[in-house]
């Protein structure tokens, strides 16, 4: 497997959220300053996309060897 990181699009958007609401219970407060419900939100993600072109993604790509 290799894996490819590109910079977000919009069709991202999904993806992302699902991550980030999948990752944010799993994450030690203790260790991040991210704290659920409080920061940092889906928005100041998705912002990083809309706004600042700063939001990357990284991609699994699957490579299929001939028989």
């Amino acid at each position: 497997m290799k894996y490819f990181v590109r910079l977000a699009t919009e069709q991202d958007k999904p993806a992302v959220a699902k991550f980030y609401d999948n990752s944010l219970p799993l994450i030690d407060e203790k260790q991040t300053s991210w704290i659920k419900n409080i920061y940092p939100s889906i928005d100041t993600a998705l912002k990083q996309l809309t706004y600042l072109s700063s939001l990357f993604v990284m991609i699994q790509m699957i490579l299929f060897q001939g028989l």
